[in-house]
């Protein structure tokens, strides 16, 4: 005799699951903050005569501790323990009741001998679910399904053409204690905390800049992005509008359309040497100094320093701010999530209908986000000096300044204030 479970998910309007229900009986109510938490686990007993069926507790609605799970989980969302909601008495002192322990090679797949599971958890890896259908280290991304045991996806990424230097099985470019493979709608800033511990603060809508500072315990960092993305969306009401070659539109403040994009930016912190010339001196390394956006699939991390200004004038140290530069590379991480166009991996299609790297293709996206976007937001600004004609290339090096808004070269190294 063959014998079928089936599994259905009840999820939310942005997907995430609020219940399962295993064999049309529900097994777990998931319980949320700005993210998931954890678990409640409904209480079931065998069936008095059909030993292939359960029957509900009849206190399942009730109070009762220990059917609670929560999860303690990393900065990359790698669930680590499980706790229940109950304590237990060990001597004189309480102490939590362990559920369950995980920890992880790099790429995902369990350590055997550092993990431990009272009942099962179904969470691990990255926060995702474990799919023990094809057996055991895969786990369920949504759009695809991963094998930590080998560090590769079992299918091909659709947008293999515009990654040619990544095999289209890879994940997260082969860089796992760095990058996520998040869900979409917001901007994550990371930021090292006064112990020393990377962490994040997530942005989903404008009311989360107005505590995000406040939630990272007053962070540098984090504060210098706060000031610097509110900079970028003064005057909201003037919109940016871009339109490329190919009728490819931007009709709206750039935070607001990387905020309301369907997928994830992550800010991180480049940091400054602490010889770094001062007093408007050029600052060498300009093009490792000043930003980057990662050659990252749908979700994109952006590189950047708050202290570094872009020189646009010859004989005077003026220029663009650290935001404005912020708003450059923003901008380029949106166009390429919203259109496929990538900084790293730009194709052009030849006679033959095949795609090829081109740095002509490259040059142009970099003089189209430096007219449409940059050169827009710099012109309400009062101190910003855009690039002369929307030139990409019109800049004389990278030179350091106070605060992330302004222009002014400053005599004192920012980062020892």
């Amino acid at each position: 005799e063959i014998t079928f479970t089936t599994t259905h998910y009840i999820r939310d309007a942005t997907g995430n699951i609020m219940a399962t229900y295993t064999n049309r009986q529900v097994q777990e109510l998931h319980i949320y903050g700005s993210t998931r938490l954890g678990a409640y686990n409904i209480p079931y007993e065998p069936h008095p005569t059909d030993p292939n069926k359960q029957i509900q507790k009849d206190d399942f609605h009730k109070l009762i501790l220990g059917r609670r799970n929560y999860e303690l989980s990393n900065h990359l969302g790698n669930v680590l323990a499980v706790i229940s909601d109950k304590k237990v008495l060990n001597g004189s002192t309480f102490e939590a009741d362990v559920v369950a322990t995980n920890d992880y090679y790099p790429f995902g797949m369990t350590i055997a001998s550092r993990t431990f599971q009272s009942e099962e958890y179904r969470f691990g890896f990255n926060g995702k679910e474990n799919d023990k259908d094809f057996g055991t280290g895969h786990v369920d991304f949504g759009a695809r399904v991963y094998d930590s045991q080998i560090g590769r996806w079992f299918a091909t990424d659709p947008l293999e053409y515009k990654y040619p230097a990544f095999s289209p099985y890879n994940f997260v470019a082969n860089s796992p204690l760095i990058y996520i493979d998040p869900d979409g709608q917001k901007i994550e800033i990371y930021y090292t905390n006064a112990k020393g511990k990377t962490k994040k603060i997530t942005i989903k809508s404008a009311e989360d800049l107005l505590t995000a500072v406040e939630k990272s315990g007053n962070n540098r960092f984090v504060k210098n992005v706060v000031e610097s993305l509110n900079y970028l969306q003064e005057n909201d009401d003037d919109h940016l509008f871009m339109i490329d070659d190919k009728g490819r539109t931007i009709n709206e403040p750039l935070v607001q359309s990387v905020i309301e994009s369907d997928k994830t930016i992550s800010i991180r912190k480049i940091d400054l040497p602490e010889d770094v010339k001062l007093g408007g001196e050029e600052v060498g390394g300009e093009d490792d100094i000043l930003g980057s956006v990662s050659p990252y699939y749908d979700n994109k991390t952006v590189y950047w320093n708050p202290y570094v200004a872009l020189r646009t004038v010859k004989d005077k140290v003026e220029g663009l701010s650290p935001a404005l530069f912020l708003g450059h590379e923003l901008t380029h991480a949106l166009r390429d999530m919203l259109f496929g166009v990538d900084q790293y991996s730009f194709t052009e299609t030849d006679a033959e209908g095949n795609k090829r790297f081109s740095l002509g293709a490259q040059r142009k996206e970099e003089d189209f986000v430096t007219k449409q976007s940059e050169t827009q937001i710099a012109n309400k600004k009062d101190g910003e000096v855009p690039r002369k004609g929307g030139d990409y290339e019109a800049e004389y090096g990278a030179y350091i300044v106070g605060s992330p808004t302004t222009t002014k070269p400053t005599e004192t190294h920012p980062e020892k204030k």
